[in-house]
């Protein structure tokens, strides 16, 4: 019956979602769309600063166990030794020193230091999980003859690393990409000559299975 002066009652729509006691539409407790995301990007920073530290302290520990493993049986190598965490995993670098090279100059062949150092990395390296990615750097000295280039010579030096490393235990399989970058990651800019420039890197990526 419709009142006059009243208009009349529409009839409710079967399409409509049923009202919930309590339910506006509105963000709880005054909470606004900026606030929840200002929530979550804090959450996520956390997240990620904790995997973070626990990748560094993977590699502190990591770092530790080669140390020990080299220490006095690799001459002066260990000094040249790096281990941090690296965008897919941890990064092992070992660089040479003035007056400890790793190869013979101009040449992958490997001095008896490294020879000993690699094969125990190869052994802890075995105990570990994760594929390995195995890469060759030079300097910024460029070879004038026709039978080697930096390209070629770190290409060659990262193969020898690599048959090192399995020498000592690490398994072929484990092994994703052996590379070489010439001079072109000097791991110091300023300085293209250095020893620190050349250098091997052993980068064992976080296990994705």
């Amino acid at each position: 019956m419709v009142v006059p002066g009243e208009k009349p009652e529409q009839p409710a729509d079967p399409l409509a979602e049923p009202a919930q006691a309590g339910k506006t539409g509105q963000p709880e407790d005054g909470k606004t769309d900026k606030t929840m995301n200002e929530t979550g990007d804090a959450a996520s920073a956390n997240t990620a600063e904790e995997a973070f530290k626990a990748k560094e302290k993977a590699a502190d520990t990591l770092k530790a166990e080669i140390e020990k493993e080299i220490g006095g049986v690799a001459g002066k190598l260990a000094e040249g030794l790096i281990v941090a965490p690296a965008e897919g995993g941890i990064l092992v670098t070992i660089s040479d020193q003035s007056d400890a090279p790793m190869f013979n100059v101009g040449s992958a062949v490997p001095r008896k230091d490294l020879v000993v150092a690699m094969e125990r990395i190869g052994k802890l390296l075995q105990k570990r999980d994760g594929p390995i990615v195995i890469r060759g750097h030079t300097d910024g000295r460029q070879f004038k003859g026709t039978e080697n280039d930096n390209w070629r010579l770190s290409m060659a030096r990262a193969h020898s690393a690599y048959y090192m490393l399995v020498r000592g235990g690490l398994p072929e399989g484990r092994v994703e990409q052996v590379s070489g970058f010439a001079d072109r990651r000097l791991q110091v800019p300023d300085d293209p000559f250095a020893d620190a420039n050349r250098r091997i890197e052993i980068l064992i990526q976080a296990d994705q299975g």
